[in-house]
Parts: C-alpha cells; structure tokens; sequence
C-alpha cells in the first residue's frame, strides 16, 4: 500500500506506455483506492504526450528508451 503521505503530497502518478494487464490491474483495483487519489492517475502512450505534461528537461530518460520510443513512431507512420 501508499503511504498515506505520499498520496497527499502527490500531484500526479503518470503511466508511460501502460500495458494492457497494468490497465486492468488499476481498473479492478480502483473500487479500493480512494477517488481522489484515482483521479491523479494518468496514462500516457508516448514520450511526446509526456513532455506535454511534464517539460522533458527535469526528466531523465535513458537514451535506449528515447530510441525505441522514436523506433514505435516510425512503425506507426
């Protein structure tokens, strides 16, 4: 479980590239997991949704998670 404090501090628990199983996890599990705290849960698909949230310069992501990011997106075009 949370820390009572740490749900009270947090702002915002963002999700990048959620699978389908973490989807649904936090679906079964949100009937026990107080409203407000639910509603801070974001998902996020990209890097580029990320960084429309969060400016990417405070954030350290690991290059071989920028380039299989870009590597997704080529596929997708």
């Amino acid at each position: 479980m949370i820390d009572r404090r740490l749900k009270k501090n947090t702002k915002m628990f963002i999700i990048v590239h959620p699978s389908w199983f973490i989807q649904t996890l936090l679906g079964i599990t949100r009937p026990f997991i107080s409203s407000k705290f639910s509603s801070k849960i974001k998902y996020v698909n990209s890097l580029r949704e990320l960084g429309e949230i969060i400016p990417t310069e405070y954030l350290h992501i690991p290059p071989s998670i920028i380039n299989s990011c870009v590597s997704i997106q080529d596929l997708h075009r």
